[in-house]
């Protein structure tokens, strides 16, 4: 059995996105998420891969960007640690995470 590839944060394109029904008397809210797709995938079909999770990202990497190590949804993980889109972000870069502004206008562009 072929064992599954692990991404690093080097391998990966991210986006910053606030949940808009965010409500802290809710207890579905989530607020802050990061989506995520490869660089190969998105450089080759211009959008978001769905196949990421806490299973193939390094999981280091996550808790060192401030993420929840397993996903919310595929692709999709909600922040831990971090108040602002300016804090989130460097968290990400620091992590070694990379940021595209194409990849992050296509993922905000309803919002």
């Amino acid at each position: 059995m072929e064992e599954e590839k692990i991404y690093q944060p080097h391998e990966l394109y991210f986006s910053i996105y606030k949940d808009p029904e965010e409500d802290s008397s809710d207890y579905w809210a989530v607020g802050w998420t990061v989506c995520f797709t490869t660089i190969e995938w998105f450089n080759e079909e211009h959008c978001q891969s769905d196949d990421l999770g806490g299973h193939n990202v390094n999981n280091e990497a996550l808790i060192k960007a401030g993420l929840c190590d397993t996903e919310l949804l595929e692709s999709v993980f909600e922040v831990e640690i971090g108040d602002t889109k300016e804090e989130i972000h460097q968290n990400l870069l620091d992590a070694g995470f990379i940021f595209n502004v194409e990849f992050d206008n296509f993922m905000n562009q309803y919002s």
